[in-house]
């Protein structure tokens, strides 16, 4: 299994989520036949989703979710002064997107369409939007 789905099983158990949708796993990907009633039921399957969990950091699916596992989210410190720093948490969702390996294509926007809530998973933050 790769890393990302892995780790989105460990972060939908601990959002108390006893089932998860996956894509490539759930639609039968060298089935033509059931591909095409899987992709003509999405808006039936995305709109029953509690949210979908959106990967936007990273190039492929064994990058992982970064937060989920311990020591997988570096955090960004600014310097106040010699003595003390802040962590930075000032990133827009729009410029993460922007910069990200996340690709707008149908697939995606149809996620993003037909989901009643979304959890974007950066490198540095998290975003919630329903």
């Amino acid at each position: 299994i790769p890393k990302t789905v892995s780790d989105t099983v460990l972060l939908a158990r601990e959002l108390g989520q006893r089932y998860l949708w996956v894509d490539n796993f759930c639609i039968i990907q060298d089935d033509q036949e059931n591909t095409l009633r899987q992709v003509n039921a999405m808006n039936s399957i995305y709109g029953h989703f509690l949210l979908t969990i959106i990967a936007i950091s990273g190039l492929d699916a064994n990058t992982g979710l970064p937060g989920v596992r311990p020591n997988t989210r570096p955090l960004r410190y600014i310097p106040v002064d010699e003595m003390h720093e802040v962590v930075a948490l000032t990133d827009r969702l729009g410029t993460i997107m922007g910069t990200s390996g996340y690709e707008p294509t149908s697939w995606t926007f149809q996620e993003r369409l037909l989901s009643p809530s979304y959890f974007y998973v950066p490198d540095w933050q998290y975003f919630f939007s329903c």
